[in-house]
């Protein structure tokens, strides 16, 4: 329990095959953590580092004591080899899992930048105006200048930024809560305050 089965970037080609326990599986996305998928029995992982013999996509920890079975690349190769039933389960299975994989990395990505953008208007306001707000976000979130003004565009439609000629104008604090789902707490502290704090760590 709590140990990594195998880890992102790591060269190892084993296919995993859950007989019992839970696993999570996490992949980086920039400089946050992302959980993808909790696996039980008769779940298996590993595939795509068996089948391209490329480093691992992702890591996988135990949630519990686990026993799992390990099987070599070779063995699982032939067996795909032999069995075409399983080639076209296992291809449609990978399909899937790519597909589910970059839906949730592309909305982790997106709320990590509007996060970001927030804290650093809450900081830089009002001098952020006039300053080279969308590179030094690109800079912070390590996302793309493109990403970071899809985002700013979003937060002006929720009524949050005021954008002229690619300039942000205005700045609403009051609205910010209710963007990120935040609801203050009754500690008698501002909440600009507390993201101010925060905001000094990014």
């Amino acid at each position: 329990k709590g140990e990594f089965i195998c880890r992102e970037g790591e060269s190892s080609c084993e296919i995993f095959y859950i007989l019992m326990g839970r696993v999570q599986v996490e992949k980086k996305a920039g400089r946050t953590i992302k959980s993808l998928v909790e696996m039980g029995p008769g779940d298996y992982f590993g595939e795509m580092a068996a089948l391209l013999e490329s480093p691992r996509s992702a890591s996988v920890r135990a949630l519990t004591d686990c026993d799992i079975a390990v099987i070599g690349a070779d063995t699982f190769r032939d067996l795909l080899r032999h069995y075409g039933t399983v080639s076209l389960f296992i291809l449609k299975e990978m399909s899937l899992r790519v597909k589910n994989t970059t839906k949730s990395l592309e909305q982790l990505a997106h709320e990590w930048i509007k996060l970001v953008a927030v804290l650093y208007f809450l900081r830089e306001w009002p001098s952020a105006g006039n300053r080279d707000y969308v590179s030094e976000l690109a800079d912070i979130s390590g996302k793309e200048p493109y990403e970071v003004g899809e985002t700013l565009r979003e937060l002006e439609s929720l009524g949050v930024l005021v954008l002229e000629n690619a300039r942000v104008k205005a700045f609403r604090k009051d609205l910010v809560w209710k963007v990120l789902g935040t609801v203050p707490g009754n500690s008698g502290e501002m909440p600009e305050e507390s993201f101010r704090r925060g905001a000094d760590g990014i």
